[in-house]
């Protein structure tokens, strides 16, 4: 029976395989849906109140983006003050002792960390923009006072001490001794000097760098101003012009020609046009494109002295490339543009000035005039910031600050007259810097715009800086050190911190003065061997001693 059956599959082999794959291809269908029948997930077996239920089901409802990551483990932890300094403790415990168990950690106060690190990065970015050239010379020109100040302390003692050398020498038992200690006080007050004397003059080299810097931006702010003054000036008188060529070509247009009925202006009628009123033929192009449209859609009541401004605005703006100059333009159009409108307001007509014909000329001038006085004030209520030569981005504060003072100056001003407007738009550029608390800030601006930074007034901002950081009994040593740094290093290279022998030099000359001042008289080449003694003073010492016994 059992070899029947087997006969029976080896015989029907064929026709069985075709019956399975036919089995197959209608059960495909079902196949597909048993996964959405189907779920491998533990978590839907667990009961609702589990706490990783509880958990998941928060996470899902509050923040749905977590749930989509994978290979995470999330605690939420209920009833806790995240502002208590004692919770951010217990989290930076938990990350330490979680470490062997994972890594990356995120938590409030990660994000929190990353929010003051990136304002912290912003606020340096904000303090690196805004530092201000006259603060970084000023900070430059006191590098030394500190040391300055430990100097000064130990020179009245030297002073008194040195004072005794004479008085000790006739007394030859002890006078050795005290004149040996007197030279070792003298030579630690020497190294002293020595590193005051070369702290200020690298700082004098970052002071004149800084100052030629500052001389150059005042000198462009000073054609700027120029520049401004002459081109104002000159876009009122041309507005007034261009406004008053508008009025006539529209007028020429309109009452002798047929362009606006036909919608055409021919290049013979554009020509005698702009022959007759003394215009190029461009603008009288310019006039009827800008003038068509309305004319066109709501007849000749559309064209008023209020649109004519318009025109006059847009005309005058298109063939300017410089920002500044557009910026201005646009300001001044607008305060243009208002004073027709009070004009007409005041006259109860939006066509006054198209109406007075030839007698319109002098209103025109005197609104041109008007909107230049009030340009400054248009461009401050704009806002903004503003590229003005010598000083970069400035805000529109700033920049009405400097039309105010290039309009004040009325046409064809003097060169001292746009110099001293040139140091009070600097003075509020500068406002709150350092360099301006200086006693004669007006003198050291006019000196930098005139002459650059001269060694005098090197001199005297160096002086100044230091005695700003000395005691009131020590302010006089301010000078002489100043004066010695600039007299020895005459083009502010470094000279002192490169050239061991001009140290030496500056060093025993400003001891010298100093000692001088206090009543001790040394000479220079005792002080140069004291320089050089490298503390052994003995010698020195002996050979004074034998010269003032044989003296004696």
């Amino acid at each position: 029976m059992e070899m029947a059956w087997n006969d029976w599959i080896v015989k029907h082999a064929k026709a069985l395989v075709v019956l399975w794959i036919l089995v197959v291809i209608l059960t495909a269908p079902f196949a597909a849906k048993l996964s959405d029948l189907t779920n491998y997930s533990t978590d839907q077996f667990l009961p609702k109140d589990v706490e990783s239920v509880k958990t998941m089901d928060t996470l899902e409802k509050e923040f749905p983006s977590f749930t989509t990551s994978e290979n995470q483990t999330y605690m939420i932890i209920h009833g806790i003050d995240v502002n208590d300094p004692k919770t951010r403790d217990a989290y930076e415990r938990f990350k330490v002792e979680a470490k062997p168990y994972g890594d990356n950690f995120t938590s409030y106060y990660d994000a929190l960390d990353i929010l003051q690190n990136e304002s912290y990065n912003i606020t340096l970015n904000i303090t690196k923009t805004a530092a201000n050239l006259s603060g970084i010379l000023y900070d430059s020109a006191v590098n030394g006072s500190d040391t300055y100040r430990m100097l000064l302390l130990g020179i009245e003692n030297l002073t008194n001490q040195v004072r005794l050398l004479n008085e000790t020498l006739p007394e030859l038992a002890d006078a050795y001794l005290k004149l040996e200690t007197n030279l070792t006080i003298l030579y630690n007050q020497t190294l002293e000097l020595k590193g005051a004397l070369n702290e200020t003059d690298m700082a004098y080299v970052q002071l004149h760098q800084n100052l030629t810097k500052a001389s150059t931006q005042l000198k462009e702010l000073n054609s700027t101003i120029a520049m401004l003054n002459i081109k104002l000036y000159n876009l009122s008188e041309s507005y007034a012009k261009a406004y008053l060529g508008a009025m006539g070509v529209y007028e020429a247009l309109s009452a002798k020609t047929n362009a606006y009925q036909t919608c055409n202006l021919d290049p013979q009628t554009a020509q005698a046009v702009a022959a007759q009123l003394g215009v190029p033929v461009e603008f009288v192009y310019a006039v009827f494109n800008a003038t068509y449209s309305a004319y066109h859609t709501y007849g000749p009541s559309a064209i008023t002295d209020e649109l004519l401004a318009n025109v006059t605005g847009g005309i005058i703006s298109n063939t300017l490339t410089y920002s500044l100059e557009k910026s201005l333009v646009k300001a001044y159009s607008y305060a243009f543009y208002s004073g027709v409108i009070a004009f007409d307001r005041t006259h109860g007509s939006n066509y006054t000035l198209l109406e007075s014909g030839e007698n319109a000329e002098a209103a025109v001038i005197e609104i041109a005039e008007n909107a230049l006085q009030g340009t400054p004030e248009v461009v401050a209520r704009a806002g903004g910031t503003y590229a003005v030569p010598g000083f970069g981005e400035v805000s529109a504060k700033v920049l009405a600050k400097v039309l105010n003072v290039a309009v004040g100056l009325g046409r064809n001003p003097t060169a001292g007259a746009v110099e001293d407007a040139t140091v009070e738009v600097a003075k509020a550029i500068l406002d709150g810097s350092p360099l301006l608390s200086l006693p004669n800030a007006d003198y050291v601006l006019k000196t930098l715009l005139v002459s650059g930074p001269t060694k005098e007034l090197e001199e005297s901002i160096l002086a100044n800086a230091l005695a700003e950081k000395l005691s009131e009994d020590q302010r006089k040593m301010a000078e002489p050190v100043a004066k010695t740094v600039t007299t020895f290093d005459p083009m502010a290279e470094g000279v002192l911190s490169q050239n061991s022998s001009a140290l030496k030099e500056a060093t025993v000359s400003l001891l010298s003065e100093i000692l001088r001042e206090k009543g001790v008289e040394l000479p220079n080449d005792v002080l140069a061997k004291v320089y050089d003694s490298n503390g052994n003073v003995g010698p020195i010492a002996k050979e004074i001693l034998v010269k003032e016994t044989a003296r004696q």
